[in-house]
């Protein structure tokens, strides 16, 4: 993570091309276009920016294939229960209501039916609170990024980071 003085000589110059391919990721779609552009550009004469941009590269592509992939199934369901309001065929007319024998059965459906109705509204609200904590949580670690960066500290992210780096040792 951060705390270590960065490795070799920076420029200020370059602490600020680091920093904002890390805050970079406040900018819907672009934010991974940056890094790209900075490790393309100033990869070679910098090895610790282009570091900087590759780690913001990819934790980007990360978040923007994670927030693609997860809310894909919820809009399936909400779509698919939307679909099921009313948009069916109408049963065919009787003479007499349904469960108009039992009132003990049709307050059970009603009370099914409602727990069903309110609990898939809950949960879509939950999951849209835990979806809006994990966007902050990705935005302020990413801004962290770029503070420490912008500081001259070596910045890793924590699994990214270790990881980009033991990658690029190989190659």
């Amino acid at each position: 993570m951060a705390g270590q003085p960065l490795v070799g000589e920076m420029t200020q110059h370059d602490k600020i091309v680091a920093a904002s391919s890390h805050a970079a990721l406040i900018l819907p779609l672009l934010g991974t276009v940056v890094p790209l552009v900075i490790w393309t550009i100033r990869g070679r004469k910098s090895p610790i920016v282009a570091f900087q941009a590759l780690q913001a590269v990819v934790y980007q592509l990360i978040s923007v294939l994670g927030g693609s992939v997860i809310p894909a199934p919820l809009i399936c369901i909400f779509y698919l229960v939307s679909m099921c309001n009313g948009e069916y065929p109408a049963p065919e007319p009787s003479s007499e209501p349904p469960f108009i024998d039992d009132p003990f059965l049709f307050l059970v459906t009603l009370v099914l039916l409602y727990l069903l109705v309110v609990g898939f509204y809950l949960l879509l609200a939950a999951f849209t609170v835990l979806g809006l904590m994990a966007w902050l949580g990705y935005v302020v670690y990413g801004l962290y990024g770029a503070v420490a960066t912008l500081q001259g500290q070596d910045f890793r992210y924590a699994i990214i980071g270790p990881r980009l780096e033991r990658y690029l040792q190989e190659i």
